[in-house]
């Protein structure tokens, strides 16, 4: 037998046990390849002890989370929120932390709106002072809504943008200006879902995410020297629903979530999102299935998977994977 074709036989063979081995893992795991293997070989979470970390949207839910993750390992960390709940947050984050921490190294600012943009350079001002830098910064603020297109007031548009977008880049600007004096910093933002493929009956929400994904990638492209990591998750535990809009179909939606929902546990999101982090990494996604297959479709197939997405998912269906529900006869998540 040809010696060549021997060897075009073992590359094939080899080639097509590589993409098995790929495809097996693309099944079993609950985040992308890159985060997967990162998880297991790259930067351990711990490599953020010390780093001054600031979590925007840090007094509850995933904000919450993260604090909590990254007190454990020992980074420093800046609460800040919109809720009444950051001194709550820092004693948590100090009783896991259990003594690599003390009551200097968590910062809890208290609630300030994002949305009031002239107090930005006031607070970051006030994180200086108190840790003479900032190694981190996470942009976690965030509300969500649900509602037909047509049916969602200019006034919501509007809040949601201001919250989701305008307040997340203009802190992002102030902080910056620290960053470039040292020439050195990380940026993060929570993207979703709804950043790589748009949910029915969130068109407002979605806008607000596509938008945070094109202005930090182009901070990433015009500040090479500075890590953007940004963050797509899926379904999350948190209670981020009770806070939306809802308007038209969705008036009278449940405004809570269940234990018996497919939505991945908050804890495992924030300790995905550290690894992210620990090896700054500059896109990363992570969600229980199939939500996790829409990021694959959407990245490496876009037109002919939203050709067959059309075909065979009806935008309730599409609606209810994204709660983690089930669809009734009445078109309703339930």
């Amino acid at each position: 037998m040809d010696p060549i074709f021997i060897v075009a036989i073992v590359i094939t063979c080899v080639v097509i046990l590589i993409k098995l081995i790929f495809l097996i893992i693309m099944i079993v795991t609950d985040s992308d390849l890159t985060l997967f293997w990162c998880r297991i070989f790259g930067r351990r979470v711990s490599s953020l002890r010390g780093k001054v970390v600031w979590i925007s949207g840090a007094s509850t839910g995933l904000g919450e989370a993260l604090a909590i993750q990254l007190a454990k390992v020992g980074a420093k960390i800046v609460i800040t929120g919109n809720d009444n709940t950051h001194d709550e947050v820092k004693k948590r984050c100090l009783e896991v932390s259990e003594g690599k921490l003390n009551d200097d190294d968590i910062l809890a600012i208290p609630p300030f709106d994002i949305r009031d943009v002239t107090k930005h350079e006031s607070v970051v001002n006030k994180v200086l002072t108190h840790f003479k830098h900032i190694d981190i910064l996470i942009n976690n603020v965030g509300i969500t809504q649900r509602s037909n297109f047509d049916a969602i007031p200019h006034d919501v548009e509007k809040n949601i943008m201001d919250i989701n977008y305008f307040g997340q880049i203009n802190l992002t600007k102030e902080v910056c200006k620290h960053f470039k004096q040292k020439r050195k910093g990380h940026l993060a933002v929570t993207i979703s879902v709804c950043g790589k493929f748009s949910c029915p009956f969130s068109a407002s929400y979605n806008a607000s995410k596509f938008a945070l994904m094109g202005y930090y990638d182009c901070i990433r492209n015009e500040l090479p020297w500075l890590p953007v990591t940004l963050v797509c998750p899926g379904p999350i535990f948190t209670q981020n629903i009770s806070k939306a809009h809802m308007a038209g179909d969705f008036e009278k939606s449940k405004r809570s979530y269940d234990e018996s929902d497919k939505r991945m546990k908050v804890e495992r999101a924030a300790f995905l999102y550290c690894v992210a982090l620990a090896n700054k990494l500059d896109e990363v996604w992570f969600s229980l299935k199939p939500i996790l297959f829409l990021f694959y479709g959407t990245q490496y197939f876009p037109s002919t998977f939203r050709k067959l997405w059309k075909m065979f998912a009806s935008p309730e269906k599409v609606i209810a994977m994204r709660e983690g529900r089930k669809e009734n006869n009445n078109k309703e998540v339930v």
